[in-house]
């Protein structure tokens, strides 16, 4: 049976683009999987998600409770970056100084010697360790970025990480079979940083979600309804500014805010707006899916002045709004904007400021009927983004890497 070895950089539960490849494959091939352990509450999943398919999971804990491989790598971590001035084209120093996960993942990868037909890195931590593992081996290597970690808020805190990251990017990715990438403009500005004639293969894998996951309804209620989500409900998420927008409209709309609640944004904010604005709990991604239908409008509200990679990302919350059939009210980075131009009728985008958001309120307001109306179309047209079709372009892509390589295949 043909093995394939995951490497990421934080939790399997945590890191869902690598969780629904391993459901296309786990009941096809033999998949092991080394990760992060982040949280307890996380490796309790994907614990739970290990038992129930029979996978190999390696969970390397970056704990402090485990002393002495903690002291081990910020010792390594340390010095990396004390001496990083020194060895700028240093790989692993590059490596080690930018994200301590690496260290474990590249201690661990020492004691494997399996042979596998496909090394799959994901997340920016596995990216040298992965790369390193696969090339020692002679592994055919398959790298998903799912950011540009280049320009993450993180990265442009301290310019040496910035650099790091630059480098480690422009000397692991050219190594890899295939490249994938989760937004247009992330594959271009990555491919960007390498050299033309070290170009891997790459393709645009979107976050997008299974059709299962989805319903129609159409709402008919007087309120035009707003949602918003995400994990947590806190300041710096854009929330500042769309809830004065909207609370001039307070007569003829709902937000509808899902997520855990920061208790000072929710007396600061919240309350003084709870005549239109109902808040609910966090909810899991599929339960949260299965109620979109409820909503008329999902709210893409982003900031990206500190951050490059928010410009270019599309995240989950576009796709899920999209697959729901909702209109979609979007501030304008680069890859929203090109998302909504790419699709017709699908939303509007507004800068991120207020007269410009009211602006764009009114005219959903003043056209909620025909944006009703549409509902049903959207919903149909946006079956061809589902994870199906996703999925299907990463299975003719892997599945041709795994078959060319018949040296280490296991029996």
């Amino acid at each position: 049976m043909k093995k394939i070895l995951f490497i990421l950089s934080g939790n399997l539960s945590t890191t869902p683009r690598a969780l629904k490849i391993i459901e296309s494959y786990k009941d096809e091939v033999q998949i092991d999987i080394l990760a992060i352990k982040r949280s307890r509450t996380w490796a309790n999943l994907d614990n739970e998600y290990q038992k129930k398919h029979n996978l190999n999971l390696n969970l390397v804990s970056i704990s402090k409770r485990n002393l002495l491989p903690w002291i081990i790598a910020s010792i390594i971590h340390q010095i990396a970056k004390w001496i990083y001035p020194f060895f700028k084209q240093n790989l692993r120093i590059n490596s080690f100084a930018s994200e301590k996960a690496s260290i474990f993942l590249w201690i661990a990868l020492d004691n494997y010697s399996s042979k596998y037909d496909l090394v799959a890195s994901f997340s920016y931590g596995s990216i040298y360790p992965a790369s390193n593992y696969a090339k020692s081996n002679k592994f055919p290597l398959v790298i998903d970025i799912e950011d540009y970690h280049v320009g993450e808020k993180i990265a442009l805190a301290d310019k040496n990480e910035q650099n790091r990251r630059t480098f480690i990017v422009k000397e692991c990715l050219p190594s890899s079979q295939l490249l994938t990438y989760a937004s247009p403009l992330i594959g271009m500005h990555t491919l960007n940083l390498l050299k033309k004639n070290h170009i891997p293969q790459h393709r645009l894998i979107n976050n997008s979600f299974s059709l299962n996951e989805f319903v129609f309804k159409q709402n008919i209620s007087d309120k035009i309804k707003f949602v918003w989500f995400s994990q947590t409900v806190d300041y710096g998420r854009g929330l500042e500014l769309i809830i004065p927008a909207l609370a001039k409209f307070h007569n003829h709309v709902e937000l509808h805010i899902i997520g855990k609640m920061n208790a000072q944004f929710e007396q600061d904010v919240i309350i003084p707006n709870d005549s239109f604005i109902k808040s609910h709990n966090a909810l899991s991604q599929k339960k949260l899916n299965l109620i979109l239908s409820d909503f008329d409008i999902g709210l893409a509200i982003e900031t990206s002045k500190e951050d490059s990679n928010r410009d270019i990302c599309l995240t989950n919350k576009i796709f899920a709004y999209a697959q729901a059939g909702l209109f979609i009210l979007a501030t304008d980075t680069q890859a929203q904007n090109l998302f909504i131009s790419n699709h017709k009728d699908i939303g509007l985008t507004t800068r991120y400021e207020l007269n410009d958001m009211s602006n764009k309120i009114t005219t959903i307001v003043d056209n909620i009927n025909q944006i009703r109306t549409l509902k049903a179309n959207r919903f149909q047209y946006a079956k061809k983004m589902a994870w199906e079709q996703e999925s299907l372009k990463v299975k003719e892509t892997w599945t041709t890497l795994i078959n060319k390589n018949t040296t280490y295949t296991s029996t």
